[in-house]
């Protein structure tokens, strides 16, 4: 080596051509060099090809992202055209449903019915339709005839709203009766002349018997009757007696105070 070497490491194992009159540069790094307009007059062997290398890296680098951002842009031009015929399209759309609301009203607002028929709604909607059909200058006659069957229709609903409360009325007293009684139900039920008698008899017979036992014997003498029947009967006996004397009591004393 020459003595500017010796001042730092970079030039240990290294190898280099330190003949006399030897080529720095290669013919190949220096064609390199010549094509890529790498300026580099003091650069070894090494250093030049780590020039050319950066430079080749940064060339694919520009090229890589030029592509990408090619591929963006026509992306959005592509949506943009998109986007503008998908406008295009709604507002056709819009501008042809438009129009055919707007047929469609017209030609609602030119029937002669229609007008006649607002009176049952409201009479100032009825003006509107009659005013936007034939203007400012006349006045829409009134039809007695839809008065009238507006009226009618009037009182046949409120007659039916009248029946069905009434009805109503009806089902709920039904439904609050009183619950018939003991005696109803006894009163109800069918004693023969000879279940009467064989009952007579069995009281008069089973007096000194009491409980359960006197009813199930007594019952055993009345055919079609059982216990509970028998005893509901004798019920009903004793209280149809004790009325009995309560009005045999109130006569007598009636027929005293006349005397008097």
């Amino acid at each position: 080596g020459v003595r500017d070497q010796w001042g730092s490491s970079d030039h240990l194992n290294k190898k280099e051509d330190m003949r006399a009159g030897a080529p720095k540069l290669s013919a190949k790094v220096t064609r390199a060099l010549k094509e890529y307009g790498i300026r580099c007059p003091k650069c070894t062997q090494d250093q030049a090809v780590k020039k050319i290398n950066a430079y080749v890296k940064a060339k694919k680098r520009e090229a890589a992202q030029g592509v990408t951002s090619i591929n963006q842009s026509k992306i959005m031009r592509m949506v943009n055209k998109v986007m503008g015929w998908l406008k295009f399209i709604f507002l056709g759309l819009l501008c042809i449903s438009l129009f055919g609301l707007g047929t469609v009203a017209i030609q609602i607002l030119r029937r002669p019915s229609l007008a006649d028929s607002i009176p049952v709604v409201g009479p100032k909607i009825g003006d509107f339709f009659f005013f936007l059909q034939n203007g400012a200058g006349k006045k829409r006659p009134i039809k007695d005839t839809a008065r009238a069957d507006y009226l009618r229709a009037k009182r046949e609903e409120v007659g039916k709203a009248r029946l069905e409360a009434e009805e109503a009325k009806e089902r709920e007293n039904a439904s609050k009766k009183e619950v018939p009684t003991w005696r109803d139900n006894e009163e109800k039920e069918v004693w023969s002349a000879k279940q009467e008698k064989a009952f007579t008899k069995a009281m008069g017979e089973f007096q000194g018997v009491s409980g359960k036992e006197k009813w199930n014997l007594i019952a055993g003498k009345v055919d079609g009757k059982t216990r509970q029947e028998c005893l509901m009967h004798s019920k009903l006996l004793d209280a149809r007696k004790a009325e009995g004397g309560q009005g045999q009591s109130q006569g007598q004393g009636q027929g005293q105070g006349q005397g008097q």
